[in-house]
């Protein structure tokens, strides 16, 4: 990995990209190189020939990215940026954190760090996004971790990639605000409705709640003792739901339909602008029947495939705005009587939410 690195400190990728967002969309910049330079510093236990090898490629690599830290406008490559240069425990990673509070949304009651590139929510421009999306995750973690390797959080305290990165950041917080001993106290008071939660050692793991009688103007919590507790308002509002723009577009063709064998053509295409990153098609198979997987070998589009209980999953390096059809046949294994239409779908693997649904059905498949 080492003598990929270019003359400049970067690590530019000269394959195929497929998570984008790690790249800011293109297969240069310090995206890749501050995701290089965060295994190099975080691998601290390697053989003392190996770290004298690299130790050259970190400081190179460290110095790319201070000297482009300030054209680094996508907050996703900023959060990693932040927390490679405080691995590196580089002055410059106070100047990179100071930045990113400016990108912070705040997401269904909680602070997250969100990509500027948002659905638009016509009707209700007040709400936020139901959930987070893979990239969301990514940009929280990666600034949690950076407050956790900062000396500032000591100081302070005396706050499939996306998950485990996640999980990873958490981990680093829990190890540094576990106490052996707590005990907290919390009172909740709202027109008149009061309510006292006791959080200690034995419940800390016991979720505890109270439904308050009307919707209060105002909610008042306090808290006494020590230790860490969460407290959380939750208000449900049914709203209107928003119709969002898809970014795929598929077709599904029933080309052949006869008592032993369908034949199926799907074809997917991207609507935005470039291409996706990897891209996921998931293919339901009527009851009975069951995929040939010879006859996808000549797709070449296709880097994988999975059967998963009565369903195929394609994988895809990309699609792009050229529709990328795949014909597969289905044989019949047995007699299943009144099969219904499966469902097809087709999804960026990153951002699962980008999806798009289709159904078939064929005539054969419902036997008398």
């Amino acid at each position: 990995m080492v003598e990929r690195q270019a003359a400049d400190g970067s690590f530019p990728e000269p394959g195929r990209v497929i998570h984008t967002d790690m790249q800011g969309g293109s297969g240069s910049g310090p995206g890749l190189t501050a995701f290089v330079l965060i295994s190099l510093l975080e691998n601290n236990d390697l053989p003392p020939a190996v770290n004298s090898l690299i130790e050259g490629a970190k400081l190179k690599a460290i110095s790319y990215l201070k000297q482009n830290l300030h054209t680094i406008t996508d907050d996703y490559l900023l959060a990693m940026t932040t927390y490679a240069l405080t691995l590196a425990r580089d002055p410059s990673a106070e100047t990179a954190f100071t930045r990113l509070p400016g990108a912070r949304h705040c997401q269904g009651g909680h602070e997250v760090l969100a990509q500027g590139d948002r659905h638009e929510y016509k009707h209700h421009p007040v709400l936020a996004e139901p959930s987070g999306s893979s990239r969301d995750v990514e940009m929280t973690a990666y600034a949690l971790l950076s407050f956790a390797a900062s000396n500032k959080f000591v100081e302070g305290l005396r706050c499939h990639e996306d998950t485990i990165l996640a999980l990873q950041a958490l981990s680093e917080f829990a190890r540094l605000a576990y106490s052996n001993s707590f005990n907290v106290e919390v009172a909740v008071l709202a027109n008149g409705f009061s309510r006292n939660f006791s959080i200690s050692q034995t419940n800390a793991l016991v979720l505890q709640s109270a439904d308050l009688p009307s919707i209060p103007s105002e909610v008042t919590v306090e808290a006494t003792g020590s230790g860490l507790a969460l407290v959380e308002i939750a208000v449900f509002i049914n709203v209107e739901a928003e119709v969002e723009e898809p970014k795929f577009e598929m077709t599904v063709k029933l080309v052949e339909d006869t008592i032993n064998l369908l034949r199926l053509e799907t074809c997917a295409r991207w609507l935005a602008s470039g291409k996706s990153g990897m891209a996921v098609q998931e293919v339901g198979v009527p009851s009975g029947f069951e995929i040939d997987k010879d006859t996808l070998k000549s797709a070449t589009a296709i880097k994988r495939t999975e059967t998963q209980d009565s369903k195929l999953v394609l994988y895809f390096d990309e699609i792009g705005t050229t529709p990328v059809c795949v014909t597969m046949n289905a044989v019949r294994t047995g007699m299943v009587a009144k099969s219904k239409p499966v469902a097809v779908r087709v999804y960026d693997y990153y951002e699962p939410g980008q999806c798009v649904f289709s159904s078939s059905g064929c005539v054969s498949c419902r036997l008398c």
